[in-house]
C-alpha cells in the first residue's frame, strides 16, 4: 500500500464507525500490524476489527482474547458429508453406505474442507466397496507435509486429464480469484485440453470436488470468479512438481530452469528487473501477470 493510499484511507475512516475483517492472516510482524493499526485508530467508538488466522502467532499478536472456532462434532460431519455424498439419493434406501460413510466422516477430524473433499469423490461412487476402498486407504495415516490425507484421495481419484489441468492452477497465488473462462483458455493454449467443451467439464468436475470454490459475491456480469483454499493450492504445487511456480517464490535459479509456467506479480514496480533472471528459463511456455490488489502485505 502506497502511502497516498493509506492517508487516504486513514482520511476516509476518520470520525466513522467501522468493522473490518482481516481474513487468513499469515504475517506475524509485529511492526507491520502496529503499521496498519495505526490507520484506524480514528474511527468512531465501537469500531470494531476482526482477524481470522490458522496461525497462532498471529492470534496472540493481536492482544484482545483469541476465540478457537473449533471443528465440526461427528453429527453436523455427517451430516455436511451426507449433504454432498448422498446427493439425490435417500441415506434410509443404502444403508450400507451410511454405515461406510459415517467412518469416512470421522476420518475426517471435523475439518469442512477434508469432509466435502471425500464426499466429492464419493458422490459418483454407488458400490460400497468403492466407498470401502476409500476408508481403508493407507493415506489416511500416512505424513503428507501438511497436506490433509482427504484432499491426496480427491487428486489421487482424479483421471489423468484432471491431474494435468489442476496441477497447472500451481500457476496462481494463494487468494489470488482467477476466472474460469481464462484458465480453460490457458489450459487449452498449452495442450491440455483440445475443445472449449471439454474444458468446461473439466473445470466443473474439479469443483464438483471442492478443488475449485465459487467467490460468493462475484457476478455473471462481471465474470465468474474462483480461488483454491489455501491447503488445496499447496496440494496443486505438488502436483505440479515445480513446473508450475510463481516468480516472487522462486528461489534458485534451478527452479527457475526447470519451470515450464509461471505468474508473476504485476503493477508493484521494477517489473523489468523482476523479469530478468527468466533469460535461464528455457523450457519456459507461460508466463501469466498477475493483478494482486491487496489492502495491506499481510499474507
Amino acid at each position: 500500500m502506497t502511502c497516498g493510499m493509506m492517508t487516504k484511507l486513514k482520511e476516509s475512516l476518520k470520525g466513522k464507525r467501522f468493522l473490518v475483517v482481516l481474513d487468513d492472516l499469515w504475517n506475524d510482524d509485529c511492526n507491520e500490524w502496529d503499521d496498519l493499526r495505526n490507520l484506524f485508530v480514528e474511527g468512531a467508538m465501537g469500531s470494531k476489527i476482526i482477524v481470522t488466522t490458522r496461525k497462532e502467532n498471529v492470534a496472540r499478536m493481536m492482544d484482545s482474547g483469541a476465540i478457537n472456532v473449533g471443528t465440526l462434532s461427528s453429527e453436523v460431519s455427517w451430516a455436511l458429508f451426507k449433504q454432498h455424498s448422498l446427493k439425490n439419493r435417500d441415506p434410509e434406501e443404502h444403508p450400507e453406505l451410511e454405515e461406510v460413510g459415517k467412518q469416512i466422516a470421522d476420518k475426517c477430524k471435523g475439518l469442512p474442507l477434508a469432509l466435502k473433499a471425500i464426499a466429492g469423490i464419493l458422490c459418483s461412487k454407488s458400490e460400497v466397496d468403492e466407498w470401502k476402498e476409500i476408508l481403508r486407504s493407507e493415506i489416511w495415516e500416512q505424513n503428507l507435509n501438511g497436506i490433509l490425507p482427504a484432499l491426496m484421495l480427491s487428486y489421487n481419484d482424479l483421471p489423468a486429464h484432471l491431474k494435468q489441468c489442476f496441477a497447472y492452477c500451481a500457476i496462481y497465488p494463494k487468494d489470488y480469484q482467477f476466472c474460469k473462462e481464462q484458465v480453460i483458455h490457458l489450459w487449452i493454449a498449452n495442450g491440455l485440453v483440445q475443445k472449449l467443451h471439454s474444458g468446461n467439464q473439466y473445470f466443473n468436475e474439479l469443483r464438483s470436488r471442492s478443488l475449485f470454490e465459487r467467490v460468493p459475491e462475484s457476478s455473471e456480469r462481471d465474470g465468474r470468479k474462483f480461488l483454491m483454499h489455501d491447503l488445496v493450492n499447496d496440494l496443486a504445487q505438488i502436483a505440479s512438481s515445480k513446473l508450475c511456480v510463481r516468480l516472487e517464490e522462486c528461489q534458485g535459479s534451478h527452479m527457475l530452469e526447470q519451470s515450464r509456467h509461471m505468474s508473476y506479480p504485476m503493477g508493484l514496480g521494477g517489473d523489468f528487473e523482476k523479469l530478468k533472471p527468466l533469460s535461464k528459463s528455457e523450457q519456459l511456455r507461460t508466463l501469466l501477470p498477475i493483478k494482486i490488489q491487496r489492502l495491506f502485505p499481510l499474507g
